[in-house]
């Protein structure tokens, strides 16, 4: 079961990081504002995913 967390947490982690990419590459592009809920959702997603990984290990 432990490594069923570690996975969950590594992809929560990858989402997160995409998640936060596109939150802020994004509108820099098209010149608009950053979007604090894209940016809460990415925390949100690291947070989980960062403590999936602890408890896996």
């Amino acid at each position: 079961m432990k490594k069923v967390y570690t996975e969950t947490g590594k992809y929560l982690y990858d989402i997160s990081k995409i998640t936060l990419g596109v939150a802020v590459i994004t509108p820099l592009v098209k010149g608009g504002d950053i979007s604090l809920v894209a940016l809460g959702i990415s925390f949100i997603a690291f947070a989980i995913g960062a403590y999936l990984i602890k408890k896996g290990e």
